[in-house]
């Protein structure tokens, strides 16, 4: 498995932010689940496939990566698609 305990170690001491991590995961399973048994699913995952454009920003603001405007496009045309396909 792992050959240094020293990665057992570093795994363990950002313990708090791993667990942080794992409660944001848990609630994001739990809330779309709890959306797809009120509405029906394909408006549920038209929504949720909204959160691209969200990653795209985040890409931009966080990361500072470059050639947005591509991907701005991009995930605008992914998003018209899935609207297209959930309308029809």
């Amino acid at each position: 498995m792992w050959k240094n305990h020293g990665e057992v170690k570093q795994l363990f001491s950002q313990f708090t932010l791993f667990g942080l991590i794992g409660l944001v995961v848990a609630f994001a399973v739990i809330t779309h689940l709890l959306a797809i048994s009120i509405i029906e699913v394909p408006y549920v995952i038209s929504v949720k496939r909204t959160s691209l454009l969200f990653g795209i920003m985040y890409g931009a603001i966080w990361f500072k990566e470059t050639n947005i405007r591509e991907r701005l496009i991009g995930g605008i045309i992914m998003i018209i698609g899935i609207s297209i396909i959930t309308l029809f």
